[in-house]
């Protein structure tokens, strides 16, 4: 969707989509599209793209206030380059309502990534949030949630699970905010990592502002 307002989407199932040559895969795109509602639940699985990169759901060039108000579910997404489960980019208020888990994110030759927040603030996942098996397999590293370039005010508001964050020959972070990226907020009582020789919680060129509540 480009430059889209209003629309309501319901009930989606975004499955086995494939590209080949250097093209980005993509399950859900959203590009400079606002106060979208995507209503019900929605699945994307099985996003591939053979020689470059591949998306579940992006969100980018001023994509604001649009609303995920079922679960959300991203799976299997499978890139030789850069490879993310949820992508936002800069794009800020919006709400994943229910509960959004993403996992079996792969990576053959560059970074992996759970969830990405680059330039994106105020964005809400108001139910639990599951991350697992972010896998990156080529001398770069795997992130299950990645904040960065002043991503401010972001809340993950209920139980935040990151599991099996793996990188072969680099670094893996289950929670990994730089940039910049202030004020975001975690719920103390539900953050659980299992480690597995990953780094659970990395900040960096932070001012004291990563926020448990």
């Amino acid at each position: 969707m480009k430059n889209a307002t209003e629309c309501t989407i319901s009930n989606n199932n975004v499955t086995n989509i494939s590209a080949t040559g250097v093209r980005t895969a993509y399950g859900i795109h959203l590009e400079d599209s606002s106060n979208n509602t995507f209503s019900a639940n929605t699945s994307v699985s099985n996003v591939t793209s053979t020689n470059y990169r591949a998306y579940g759901i992006r969100l980018e060039d001023s994509s604001h206030n649009n609303t995920f108000s079922g679960s959300t579910s991203v799976s299997n997404i499978t890139a030789d380059n850069y490879a993310c489960g949820i992508y936002l980019r800069p794009s800020s208020n919006n709400t994943f309502s229910g509960s959004t888990s993403v996992s079996n994110v792969t990576a053959t030759n560059r970074d992996a990534y759970g969830i990405y927040l680059y330039s994106s603030s105020n964005n809400i996942f108001s139910a639990s949030t599951s991350v697992s098996n972010v896998t990156s397999e080529h001398n770069y590293p795997a992130y299950g949630i990645y904040l960065t370039s002043l991503s401010n005010n972001n809340t993950f508001s209920a139980n935040t699970s990151v599991s099996n964050i793996t990188a072969t020959n680099d670094e893996a972070y289950g929670i990994y905010l730089a940039g910049s990226s202030n004020n975001n907020r975690f719920r103390r009582k539900h953050l659980r990592f299992q480690r597995y020789g990953t780094t659970a919680l990395c900040l960096r060129h932070l001012s004291g502002r990563f926020k448990q509540l």
